[in-house]
């Protein structure tokens, strides 16, 4: 079976699976409804990412740095009482000092450093989960893409209905928190 490069209307297009083929008009309706959610829930995924981001990696990423900081070090710093840098006095209160402008790397050294930190300091079980998540999301799309690539208009009709329900219900509550802080800043 070759693929077809144009859009068609067929009811009976397969889906995912050779055995996945609508034999009527209530299953092919089926299979739209079953793209509409799993469009749906792979926006809703992509839109939680930069949360557990922000609310559950990073912190664990913040929490692990700060079990394997040094106790000596950091009781030299404080001894210190200033920044490397002159005038970085809310760095220094913050526990943030800045190397001399001798010791600050630039270009690749910088972006290897960071990575290395970065890799050092985040915990295995943030780690894991992250990739775990990325991976759902991935294999979510593939299967999206998938279905869109079978050039049949129903199911493309349906991928884009799931994206617009899935955007439509995580918009609500930021487009709110948008209203609010504007209407605030006028008020």
């Amino acid at each position: 079976m070759s693929m077809g490069m144009t859009f068609h209307l067929a009811t009976n297009t397969p889906l995912l699976l050779p055995s996945w083929a609508p034999s009527n008009v209530g299953e092919y309706a089926a299979s739209c409804i079953f793209l509409i959610a799993l469009a749906a829930l792979t926006r809703i995924l992509i839109a939680i990412r930069p949360i557990l981001d922000t609310s559950s990696w990073r912190r664990e990423y913040k929490y692990h740095r700060q079990l394997q900081h040094d106790p000596a070090e950091k009781e030299h710093e404080g001894h210190e009482g200033h920044a490397h840098v002159e005038g970085d006095a809310e760095a220094a209160q913050k526990g943030n000092h800045l190397p001399p402008p001798e010791k600050r790397r630039s270009g690749w050294a910088a972006i290897t450093l960071a990575v290395r930190d970065h890799w050092e300091n985040a915990a295995l079980s943030s780690r894991v989960s992250r990739a775990g998540f990325d991976m759902l999301i991935a294999g979510l799309g593939y299967l999206v893409m998938l279905a869109v690539m079978t050039m049949n208009v129903g199911y493309f009709l349906s991928v884009l209905g799931g994206v617009f329900l899935g955007t439509f219900l995580l918009a609500v509550p930021m487009g709110a928190d948008a209203h609010n802080s504007s209407q605030e800043d006028c008020g």
